[in-house]
């Protein structure tokens, strides 16, 4: 029998704004972004490397900016997470 962590996540699912198109626009504004390049998510020195929207929109010419996906609120502070 394996044990199983019983810790919460740091990041709250929030299932309930997958569909509020609004509200997930305003949260991309402050959002810590996880960008996916070439199938490779964005590190450096072996830390994830998070975007700002505006970091994204600066950068919009150096890569093709595909779909955004919601991952969820920091629980410790509501910080918005996406994946693009």
């Amino acid at each position: 029998m394996s044990a199983r962590n019983q810790s919460l996540s740091p990041i709250d699912r929030s299932s309930d704004l997958r569909l509020d198109s609004a509200k997930l626009a305003l949260l991309w504004q402050s959002a810590q972004i996880l960008p996916l390049i070439e199938g490779h998510i964005g590190a450096n020195d072996g830390q994830l490397r998070f975007l700002t929207a505006e970091d994204v929109d600066s950068q919009s010419t150096d890569f093709e900016i595909g779909e955004r996906y919601f991952l969820g609120l920091a629980r410790d502070g509501g910080q918005a997470f996406k994946f693009e």
